[in-house]
């Protein structure tokens, strides 16, 4: 779990946030540095709150990790298929609202994300100027040796043009990659470092569906073995 890093590498409080109660409680229990916090990344009212709560309890932060995503629409260009089905699938079987609700979760909410704690980010840097975590190298520095930093989970979708990435999440994924890239330019004169990784398959639940799902409705597709 990526919250537990730097928790068992000494980070005193690791806040997570998430919409599931039950599932946030069950992470936090396993380690005493986390710290569970209900949000809902696509309100702003709801991550103001969380900034509100974050701010009047530690005062700043160190590294924000966005890390939600969903998968969105499973429709793709399914090898084989005729015009005609694609149209079918694609169009008229697959509606933009579930589309647009990928774009949403994994491009809006997730830069407004960064843009929320901007000024507990700035605070963290101010922190480590005051001796705090990432304090200067050499007495009487302006320069923190640990810069506050942002960093995003893209995918390696959206480098990719393959069939068994639906183009819902990889063009989502492609977006909040060149967001990274320019709200990294736009930051650094403030210190805040922002970086996307863009790790490969996670073989969850619900990608194994989506995977899948092309099977049922062309059970003739060839499968390449991903392993």
């Amino acid at each position: 779990m990526i919250a537990r890093a730097p928790a068992l590498n000494g980070a005193s409080k690791v806040y997570i946030l998430g919409r599931r109660k039950n599932k946030l409680e069950e992470a936090a229990a396993q380690h005493e540095a986390l710290i569970s916090l209900q949000c809902d990344i696509t309100s702003k009212e709801s991550l103001q709150s969380a900034v509100d709560h974050i701010t009047e309890e530690s005062g700043h932060l160190n590294l924000l990790v966005a890390n939600s995503g969903i998968l969105g629409p499973a429709s793709t260009f399914v090898p084989g298929h005729s015009v005609k089905e694609l149209r079918k699938i694609m169009f008229e079987e697959t509606r933009m609202e579930d589309f647009t609700k990928t774009f949403e979760v994994n491009v809006t909410a997730t830069y407004f994300s960064i843009l929320a704690f901007l000024e507990l980010l700035d605070a963290g840097n101010k922190a480590a100027l005051g001796g705090g975590y990432g304090e200067p190298l050499k007495q009487g520095s302006d320069f923190p040796s640990i810069q506050s930093q942002v960093i995003v989970t893209s995918s390696v979708g959206a480098f990719l043009r393959e069939w068994a990435c639906a183009p819902a999440y990889a063009g989502s994924k492609a977006s909040i990659m060149h967001l990274v890239k320019h709200t990294s330019t736009g930051l650094a004169p403030h210190g805040i470092r922002v970086n996307a990784l863009a790790p490969g398959c996670s073989f969850t639940p619900s990608l194994l569906i989506q995977l899948l799902s092309p099977l049922f409705t062309s059970p003739s597709c060839e499968v390449t073995d991903v392993t």
